[in-house]
């Protein structure tokens, strides 16, 4: 039987204080590490990721995240970036569309950063207002050998809808220098939680990082 989302988010214990596209776009990932770009340089990260449910020892895929971000170097102390995804569910044709601005900042260059993306859902009846919501975080890096990398993360997602209440995510993410020097491929795994509640929703994805100079 195919749940719709608010049953799943219910069966979660998500969704009696998050709604659809709060959740939806609290679960994107963030595929990231903590290196900085050069002030020239623009990378473009396509993604996607699967989207699963689990509460009570059972587990349902629910959904799929397509999309791609846009960093850029633009000051020697801090990378911006853009991304946009869209969010859809098993089975059905309804889904919606997100979008995330977000700017990080190296405290350890190479090896600590922080990020705070703010993102808002549109599209497929999705209240624009009600899915605001910022994620502050931490990416730490830590080099396993010259071509692979460990970059595990934390954030919390603080919305700023009616009677939602705050989420925290994790991620663990790897990134793999392949042939190319400036491309990264990025197998990730990642959870989101509610810590008053039981149940999880957890990310499995990938995405590929192409670093390139500036026009």
């Amino acid at each position: 039987m195919t749940l719709r989302l608010p049953t799943i988010l219910a069966a979660a214990l998500l969704a009696c204080a998050v709604s659809r596209p709060v959740l939806a776009q609290s679960v994107y990932t963030i595929y990231e590490d903590a290196r900085k770009l050069a002030t020239d340089d623009i990378a473009v990260t396509p993604k996607a990721s699967s989207l699963v449910e689990a509460s009570g020892g059972e587990s349902s895929r629910f959904g799929a995240l397509f999309g791609a971000r846009v960093d850029v170097g633009i000051w020697r102390r801090a990378d911006v970036s853009v991304a946009f995804d869209r969010f859809q569910l098993v089975g059905e044709q309804g889904g919606f569309n997100f979008m995330n601005a977000a700017v990080k900042v190296p405290i350890q260059p190479g090896r600590l950063a922080v990020f705070a993306p703010i993102g808002f859902a549109f599209g497929g009846g999705a209240d624009v207002g009600q899915s605001v919501h910022l994620d502050p975080g931490v990416v730490y890096t830590r080099d396993l050998t010259k071509t692979i990398d460990l970059n595990p993360s934390a954030r919390v997602i603080v919305p700023f809808c009616d009677g939602c209440e705050a989420l925290v995510g994790f991620e663990l993410g790897v990134g793999v220098h392949v042939a190319h020097p400036r491309m990264v491929a990025r197998p990730t795994l990642g959870v989101l939680v509610n810590p008053r509640r039981s149940g999880a929703i957890w990310t499995f994805g990938g995405a590929v990082t192409m670093t390139m100079k500036r026009p």
